[in-house]
């Protein structure tokens, strides 16, 4: 009685296509030589863009997430976030080879209010968030060493209303804070840094609520996103004055949620909520040029938006769906790409209005966040893409499990371990042929 043959196969041995090997990183458990697997490709906005599994208190209907901002080496993420009326502070560090996320640091005391803004400094020394608008301080400041958070002394001069955005400069030097200001009180602080000195320095604009503010990389120039203003104010620094080369002080127009500067400068994004949702702007010397508008990408109003390190790409959230829109930048022109493999899962029209968007600082992860009330099928709170392609592999236990399960299918392939390792090393596999007709 004759051998049944595989399609393709010569007559003996293994069908074509079996000596195919793939180097892959093992995740969820360890894996022995022989063991039966599935692999799959995640990673890389321009194909895949599939998410990393977010760490456990922000994988459930738990928490909500008001704040989030990531360190200059994409090492530390720091996060505020809220359940029922308690309001948290909490820091994971980051293994970029395995993707796992650690909590190193929880503080839920003392906070009145949401931790909506958060920054670290360049230099790695400093974590800056806001306090509580509802009482003095509005300001909290830790010094970081290795993984030790230590709360600094209040600045001799704090602000004097709730602060609703925070950034540093990109030598550390500065730290900027939005506050909730009107035409009586301030619009903005700016404290100048000299070891573990904050001291606040002249700059006394009284223009309405500033919703968010960034430096250009060469510390130049400073934006603020001014509620209801039909522009961005925009001031050119010298030294420790800040002049104002743009800003309308009469007009009401957009409310500005996010203001970004590119990596290289040359680039400034807003959003806002209007009918220009997303503007990008240009600039050529202390010239800012309208480049373009986007608006029939994006779903509701704009949220937030981020330049990726190489500005290569900028990500914008938004009030409904797809509520994450990320475009790929080739010269002035932005074009959208096509649907992520995941997306936020934000059904209940509220969850969306404060969602966050934030690249790691070396390039590695985009971080997405929703927030607001804590419904039962809101899905995932902290959705965290890579933006780089990655091979993973996981051990097939049983044919009823779901291998991967957090990845669509249609990228799997199976195979036969080569060798053995635990979660995080990289082995070798065996990948199977494509099995057409017997």
């Amino acid at each position: 009685m004759g051998r049944a043959r595989l399609n393709g196969q010569s007559g003996s041995g293994f069908p074509a296509g079996w000596k195919e090997e793939l180097l892959a990183q093992v995740v969820a458990g360890a894996i022995d030589k022989g063991d039966p697997v599935v692999t799959c490709k995640y990673g890389s906005f321009d194909t895949v863009a599939d998410a990393v599994p977010s760490p456990n208190q922000y994988s459930s209907q738990s928490l909500g997430i008001t704040g989030m901002t990531v360190n200059n080496d994409g090492s530390l993420v720091a996060i505020g976030s809220y359940y029922s009326t308690v309001y948290n502070l909490k820091v994971f560090s980051v293994n970029k080879d395995t993707d796992v996320f650690t909590e190193i640091y929880s503080e839920s005391s003392g906070f009145l209010s949401p931790i909506q803004a958060l920054s670290f400094s360049p230099d790695g020394k400093f974590l800056a968030i806001n306090s509580a608008n509802g009482g003095s301080p509005f300001l909290l400041i830790y010094q970081i060493s290795g993984q030790t958070f230590t709360k600094l002394a209040n600045p001799s001069l704090l602000p004097t209303n709730g602060v609703m955005s925070l950034c540093f400069s990109t030598d550390s030097q500065y730290l900027v804070c939005g506050q909730t200001g009107n035409t009586t009180s301030l619009t903005a602080t700016i404290y100048k840094i000299s070891g573990s000195t904050f001291t606040k320095i002249t700059f006394n604009v009284n223009l309405g609520p500033c919703r968010s503010c960034d430096f250009s990389p060469d510390m130049n120039y400073m934006v603020l996103g001014i509620y209801a203003k039909t522009m961005p104010y925009i001031y050119k620094r010298n030294g420790d004055t800040f002049t104002k080369l743009y800003g309308d002080v009469s007009g009401t127009g957009y409310v500005y949620e996010s203001v970004k500067f590119s990596p290289d400068g040359i680039y400034l994004a807003y959003t806002t909520e209007g009918t220009s949702k997303l503007i990008i702007m240009k600039r050529s010397g202390d010239t800012f040029t309208l480049l373009e508008t986007k608006d029939s990408d994006i779903g509701g109003n704009a949220r937030f938006c981020d330049f990726s390190p190489d500005g290569t790409f900028l990500a914008v959230t938004c009030f409904d769906s797809p509520f994450l829109v990320v475009y790929k930048r080739v010269g002035d022109t932005f074009t959208k790409l096509n649907n992520l493999a995941i997306y936020p899962n934000n059904t209940n029209s509220g969850v969306t209005q404060d969602s966050i968007v934030v690249f790691s600082k070396d390039g590695k992860y985009l971080f997405v966040s929703s927030v607001n009330k804590v419904v039962v099928g809101e899905g995932t709170r902290l959705l965290i893409y890579r933006t780089n392609a990655k091979d993973i592999v996981q051990k097939i236990t049983s044919f009823e499990d779901t291998p991967i399960g957090w990845l669509p299918f249609p990228r799997h392939k199976i195979g036969i371990a080569k060798e053995g390792g635990s979660v995080g090393s990289i082995i070798k596999i065996n990948l199977f042929p494509k099995l057409n007709t017997l």
